[in-house]
């Protein structure tokens, strides 16, 4: 799908081709910047108010001052749904927050909207096949920010569409899952319980995991986020993948071995039907 016909770059209305930003800005020149991005259902954002609340920690970890409010920038959002026809098709939602030069405060802001054509059904019933990223990720506290400098998992995506796969999985250095290129991981065990790595072994707390955790503890399944361990994943019945345009997607093989029974599994289908109602209620 092509992207929205219009922008909204400091708080101007553009059309998309008239939208441009300083060649001196350290975003384009360092990717010093923060960015979200929201899946809109019925072109309502998802969970817009956890994301606001993300990208102004990670705009306060690097020193960058967004001049606009949560409720402001929800008004960006709203006009420019309506202007690119976004009402009753799926779309996506990005916020882009960079440092316009040297050592300033002061931010560029673009915000876009665009239709989003997410994966065919029959993808969420047999699963997608991951593999184990060639190298591992040191865990740093950098890591809950959720930054335009994107160059390891841009070459960790190219990596897995080169092999044929979905998504590589990163360990980190201490040998224990962090996560993919784009997406949190969850592995279920024997017992029905949900294993995903902490934001402190060097993965991004994303939204979507967040909002998979609390759906499950209300269903009455136990979550356990801590270090998940290489024999968790390979014994896991499912593993699955979240981030805010896939949702909840489940693995199908890792490593080329069959996980479970190697399509989507029990936990997995009724976290999703779970997830979906939430979505069902915004749009």
């Amino acid at each position: 799908m092509h992207g929205g016909s219009h922008v909204i770059l400091d708080g101007e209305l553009l059309p998309r081709d008239a939208a441009h930003v300083g060649i001196d800005d350290h975003g384009f020149l360092l990717g010093d910047g923060v960015f979200e991005t929201l899946r809109l259902y019925g072109g309502v954002p998802f969970r817009v108010d956890a994301h606001m609340q993300r990208l102004a920690a990670s705009a306060d970890t690097v020193r960058i001052e967004i001049p606009w409010s949560h409720a402001q920038l929800s008004g960006q959002i709203a006009r420019l749904v309506e202007r690119n026809q976004l009402q009753r098709t799926p779309g996506r939602v990005r916020i882009t927050a960079t440092r316009r030069r040297g050592d300033s405060v002061h931010a560029t802001v673009l915000v876009t909207a665009d239709p989003y054509e997410p994966p065919v059904e029959s993808v969420y019933e047999v699963g997608v096949d991951v593999g184990t990223a060639a190298h591992a990720r040191r865990a740093h506290p950098w890591h809950a920010i959720k930054s335009t400098s994107q160059q390891s998992n841009v070459l960790l995506r190219r990596q897995a569409q080169q092999a044929g796969l979905f998504e590589m999985l990163e360990w980190n250095d201490a040998g224990v899952l962090a996560e993919g290129s784009s997406c949190n991981v969850f592995a279920v065990d024997d017992d029905g319980a949900l294993h995903t790595p902490l934001p402190s072994d060097g993965c991004l707390r994303g939204v979507t995991r967040d909002t998979v955790v609390e759906v499950a503890r209300e269903a009455g399944i136990v979550v356990q986020e801590g270090h998940v361990t290489r024999g968790r994943v390979e014994s896991a019945r499912e593993i699955f993948l979240t981030n805010s345009l896939i949702e909840i997607m489940p693995v199908r093989r890792f490593d080329g071995r069959i996980v479970g029974s190697g399509a989507s599994g029990v936990v997995t289908r009724a976290l999703r039907s779970a997830y979906r109602s939430l979505t069902g209620e915004v749009g």
